[in-house]
């Protein structure tokens, strides 16, 4: 920025700058000590300007910006008593704005893009996080997080939940066999498929509300349209994001309506063959920009690239959209009202199941037939609003979400029309919940700062599973003298229920400016029922005998405190060490033609210690961390099974991980952005675990959970004076070693693997376009095993497993007005 109208501290001064840097104006005589200290702040949302005024009046720091480019823009506040750049990474977060260390103390505030392109110290960005539930700099979390910014998740083309899991180190998972599921690991500890657990391991949240509040997983594969970010926290996380969390949490924040007009149109064509349409539209309400909507909506199609054997070629394809509605609204000074409505549609052709061997060969096939096509419809609803004390800030929050699949699949997995399988699994929850935020106060006799973040919560859950299967007349055909098909059937019917109750509270004391205590408690109460029963007809009711309606209920309550301890050695370094703990209550889990059997609660409890910091004059950022993380009472999938599936789960083992995390993210020239992220595992089954049919479990390795795993990215950006935009060249590499496919010793493991994906193109203020390749060197691999065993070593298919997605290459475009 060398000309343009400047604002010093809130006022205005309208500076002509011929050829000078912000540098050369100069700054506030207090400024320098005033970045030292801890403030005490209470800034109401606003106008940028508006905020930026009193920050600079209450810290005496020099602020600097060009009034033209902050026009328009808002800002949430920043309460509590914290450091000027904890309070202005706050200010500034959700803005497209970023802010630069002066030399003489001073601070420039800079659109994100512009920072990266400036003369002086630049920063790699004061990243803001809701990792403990408010909005905070991520320098000042006790805890491994991992950030994907709206800016990476642009430049990378991730589409969905497994796009982000694997970019991030110790994160693993498997698909479900449909484009809406997906199995996430974290640190060992996941959602197992086809089991009857009350919550998941790993919760995925949007805008902190759980997406997949049962073990269906059908809400975890959230897309990545219009988001802000999306932030994976590592490990048992119940204190802060409540049940279902023991593994980890990741939350999708997305981006909310500002006071200004945007209209963003993008498409995407890809070789499978796929397409991808997209729109964001946000739009003032009113004249002042108090009130104001956005609308982000996207659509696509695709033929897939598994084959299926007895229809031909590319069959199991997809078609899906995914629509959002927000609304958010600020009608009085402190209170913020925020709403959305989400739907989202996929459409698919059959189960994306292949043989291990189709898989290694690198042409995945379906050994079946595809009867027919499959709908998932997913439904939030979300309400906020969150009002500024001078105490604190208040927050309520209500949600209901909504999951429904319904589809006939092919379940014997051979050409033949022998088994088939007609479902509808529909998942609802219901959930508010209160919390209070408080800003920190002084104590007597010079004791510190202490602060209390308190509230409660509450939820209603309901699953509802309804599966047919009819053996169908090529059944009766097989069987010796080819007995006719008298109409046999077999019906499942499992409805559970579960209310939900969490009461949470937790302290940060800071008895000196670089020392922070906290500790937290929350208790937490499930209520679980189920009811559950077996219909078979004809000659099916000779294998799976009828099981009339049978029903089982209990409550399960448990305590799950934190605490942390974390040290500011600077204001760009920080160590810490934390203890957390997460609950998963028991219940109960249906076996078809069995009723049902019980399940106990797991009970986790980690340690970890690590450290962040920015080194370099903010070139380079670095963060480690390492962690024990012990779970009792272990759910994990039986190997006992009704025709080679899993039907329950076992609570009675015990399991345990260590592991580490390093990221890193440098800039050694302005152009160029280079990140790392390596991951270090050894989950498994801990002394004296044995497996449902006696087999030894003891040192055991946990599904889905390679030793080592790997993230490398290459981001180089350049300009391109002719057509006044930038180019861009980007490398991203992931990898991993072999892991277990299942908690079976005997089972095979599968391999490891790495991907490579390669983009480049232009970048302008209003376009984009670009080309892309992914898997460049078509690398064939699986992700985990699916299916039935038995069934598939009787009809010949083998063991199926999910396939990961082969080279594709493609074209990308995005214009702005």
């Amino acid at each position: 920025m060398t000309t343009g109208r400047y604002t010093l501290g809130g006022t205005l001064l309208a500076v002509l700058l011929a050829s000078t840097t912000p540098m050369a104006l100069v700054a506030a005589p207090s400024g320098a000590a005033a970045q030292a200290a801890t403030v005490d702040f209470a800034i109401a949302p606003g106008s940028l300007d508006q905020v930026l005024a009193r920050f600079g009046e209450t810290t005496g720091l020099a602020v600097f910006y060009d009034a033209d480019l902050t026009a328009g823009a808002s800002s949430a506040g920043v309460s509590g008593n914290l450091s000027s750049q904890a309070a202005l990474g706050r200010l500034l977060a959700g803005t497209d704005f970023g802010y630069r260390l002066l030399q003489n103390g001073a601070v420039t505030i800079e659109r994100t893009e512009d920072a990266a392109a400036s003369d002086g110290p630049i920063r790699l960005g004061a990243v803001t996080v809701t990792a403990r539930r408010t909005e905070e700099p991520l320098q000042d979390v006790p805890a491994s997080v991992v950030v994907v910014s709206r800016d990476e998740l642009e430049r990378s083309g991730f589409d969905d939940t497994r796009d982000v899991m694997q970019a991030t180190p110790n994160v693993n998972f498997v698909g479900g066999g449909t484009p809406v599921t997906a199995e996430p690991v974290i640190r060992g500890f996941g959602n197992q498929i086809g089991i009857g657990a009350t919550s998941p391991s790993v919760g995925v949240f949007v805008d902190g509300v759980i997406a997949n509040p049962t073990t269906s997983l059908f809400g975890v594969g959230q897309s990545t349209l219009d988001l802000e970010r999306v932030e994976t926290v590592l490990g048992p996380q119940n204190n802060n994001f409540g049940r279902g969390t023991v593994g980890g949490a990741i939350n999708f924040v997305t981006r909310k309506p500002t006071d200004e007009f945007e209209l963003e149109v993008g498409g995407e064509l890809g070789s499978r063959p796929d397409g991808r349409g997209t729109l964001i539209l946000n739009q003032p309400l009113n004249e002042n920009g108090s009130t104001a909507a956005r609308l982000a909506f996207s659509g696509s199609a695709s033929d897939g690239f598994v084959d299926i054997a007895g229809d031909g070629p590319d069959q199991i394809g997809n078609d899906d959209y995914n629509l959002r509605f927000s609304l958010r609204s600020r009608p009085v000074e402190g209170l913020t009202l925020d709403g959305s409505f989400s739907f989202d549609r996929s459409q698919f052709d059959a189960l994306g199941f292949a043989t291990l061997e189709s898989i290694g060969d690198g042409n995945p096939l379906f050994p079946g037939s595809s009867p027919g096509e499959s709908t998932s419809d997913r439904l939030m609803i979300r309400g906020d609003a969150a009002y500024e004390l001078d105490a604190g800030r208040l927050v309520f929050r209500v949600n209901y979400a909504e999951s429904d699949l319904e589809g006939t699949t092919d379940t014997d997995f051979t050409t033949l029309d022998i088994i088939e399988t007609t479902s509808d699994t529909l998942n609802r929850s219901i959930g508010s919940e209160i919390r209070y935020e408080g800003n920190e106060f002084d104590l007597p006799r010079g004791l510190g700062g202490l602060a209390f973040n308190l509230g409660t919560s509450i939820a209603f859950v309901d699953l509802e599973v309804d599966g047919v299967t009819d053996p169908g007349q090529a059944a009766f055909d097989l069987t010796a003298g080819g007995l006719p098909d008298d109409g046999s059937t077999i019906r499942g019917k499992t409805s559970q229920e579960v209310f939900s109750l969490g009461v949470f509270t937790e302290g940060r004391w800071r008895p000196i400016p670089r020392l922070e205590l906290a500790a937290g408690v929350r208790f937490n109460l499930d209520d679980v029922s189920l009811t559950t029963e077996t219909v078979s007809s004809g000659f099916s009711a000779v294998t799976v005998p009828s099981v009339p309606e049978q029903s089982g209920s209990d409550i399960f309550t448990a305590f799950t405190p934190n605490a942390s301890i974390k040290y500011d050695w600077t204001k760009d370094l920080s160590t810490y060490f934390s203890y957390t703990s997460g609950f998963r209550a028991g219940g109960f889990s249906p076996i078809l033609g069995r009723g049902f059997t019980t399940i106990d609660e797991e009970n986790a409890n980690q340690f970890e210690v690590g450290f962040r910091g920015n080194f370099l004059d903010d070139r380079l950022s670095l963060s480690a961390s390492g962690f024990l993380l012990k779970v009792d009472g272990f759910q994990s999938e039986s190997s006992i099974d009704v025709g080679g599936i899993p039907v329950f789960v076992d609570g009675n083992n015990d399991a345990e991980s260590i592991g580490a995390e390093l990221l890193v993210v440098a800039r050694p020239i302005d152009d160029l952005t280079l990140s790392a992220g390596y991951g270090f595992l050894d989950a498994e089954f801990a002394d004296g675990a044995v497996g449902p049919d006696g087999q030894d479990l003891e040192g055991s390795d946990l599904t889905l959970s390679p030793k080592h795993s790997v993230r490398l990215t290459a981001d180089y950006v350049f300009p391109v004076d002719q057509l006044a935009s930038d180019g861009f060249l980007r490398a991203e590499y992931y990898a991993q070693t072999n892991f277990a496919a299942n908690d079976d010793p005997d089972s095979p493991r599968l391999d490891g693997f790495d991907v490579l994906n390669l983009r480049a193109g232009l970048r302008g203020d209003r376009f984009e376009f670009g080309v892309f390749v992914e898997n460049v060197f078509d690398e064939s691999y699986a992700t985990g095993l699916s299916g039935p065993a038995a069934l598939g070593n009787v009809t010949g298919a083998g063991r199926l497993g999910t396939a990961g997605p082969p080279r594709r290459f493609g074209v990308m475009a995005k214009w702005i007005f």
